[in-house]
């Protein structure tokens, strides 16, 4: 894997002090979003990032001076680019560094920012997926629930939350029996330890 840029202090705040971890964690989301937009690209009608925890786009390694562009501005930098960028960020200095820095350099980008609490605000992330990003469901076998009886009559719906379920032969299968047009790669971290 290559190096990280030193990218510098620019004014905007910039998470700081994380764990030199963080190093190898932006060259793995660089490597694997990379991989994915490659692999993905004409497969799917679109190709989304969702960030749920974005933060300012920069960060500073602890007890150094080095700093790097974070998830997100690595998420941009990727080839071939992914269409939409969803940012979520609960902290009002951290959203409104990532806004700038993503205007700054990729002005001409379809970002879509979700400030606020990203456990209160999923329906407004839905609301950011790009509109041909509605699954249809097969036609339902036996009398199904009103939701297939819609998507059977071929009326737009979004995919319900997948969730695993045994059956009493032990056989795993997924619950959900959407299939959707659009592929989307999501990363999250987990909150700076202070």
């Amino acid at each position: 894997m290559k190096d990280l840029p030193n990218v510098g202090d620019d004014g905007l705040f910039i998470e700081p002090e994380v764990g030199t971890w963080s190093e190898d964690k932006y060259r793995l989301v660089s490597l694997y979003a990379s991989v994915f937009t490659k692999s993905m690209r004409g497969k799917f009608a679109s190709l989304v990032y969702i960030d749920m925890f974005a933060g300012p786009g920069r960060v500073q390694i602890k007890n150094t001076t080095r700093i790097y562009e974070s998830s997100p501005m690595n998420a941009l930098a990727v080839e071939p680019q992914f269409d939409r960028l969803i940012f979520c960020e609960q902290s009002d200095n951290r959203m409104a560094a990532l806004k700038a820095r993503c205007a700054k350099q990729y002005a001409g980008r379809d970002v879509r920012f979700v400030p606020g609490d990203v456990n209160a605000n999923t329906a407004e992330i839905l609301r950011q997926l790009p509109k041909h990003y509605a699954c249809r469901a097969p036609r339902p076998s036996r009398k199904g629930s009103a939701r297939e009886s819609r998507a059977a009559n071929h009326e737009t719906v979004r995919p319900e939350s997948s969730a695993r379920v045994v059956r009493r032969n032990g056989a795993v299968r997924n619950s959900t029996r959407y299939s959707c047009r659009s592929a989307t790669a999501g990363f999250s971290r987990a909150a700076p330890i202070t």
